[in-house]
């Protein structure tokens, strides 16, 4: 089951309990580690970044710290929007 109450997480709950208490310098790097583990269905480091990809994570996601969040954001605005542009395009 994953969850789905605030946010959809890529990850198997048993994971994201592992590391929902990390901050975000350290999150993704936990994340890696458990990459196959507990029924996850990522089971690579590329599986993991072309989920993101598919779902217009920025790459800023793997080193980026609080610091740097509103460029996050915009970046994901960036990406969103190219993904609803071409989708419409192919209509």
């Amino acid at each position: 089951m994953y969850n789905k109450l605030a946010n959809y997480v890529y990850l198997h709950d048993q994971v994201n309990n592992k590391v929902d208490a990390y901050s975000s310098e350290v999150y993704l790097t936990e994340v890696k580690k458990w990459t196959g583990a507990y029924g996850n269905e990522i089971k690579s480091i590329s599986e993991l970044t072309k989920n993101l990809s598919d779902n217009a994570i920025p790459e800023l996601v793997f080193n980026g710290t609080a610091n740097n969040y509103l460029i996050f954001l915009k970046e994901r605005a960036l990406l969103m929007s190219l993904k609803i542009k071409e989708y419409y395009e192919k209509l």
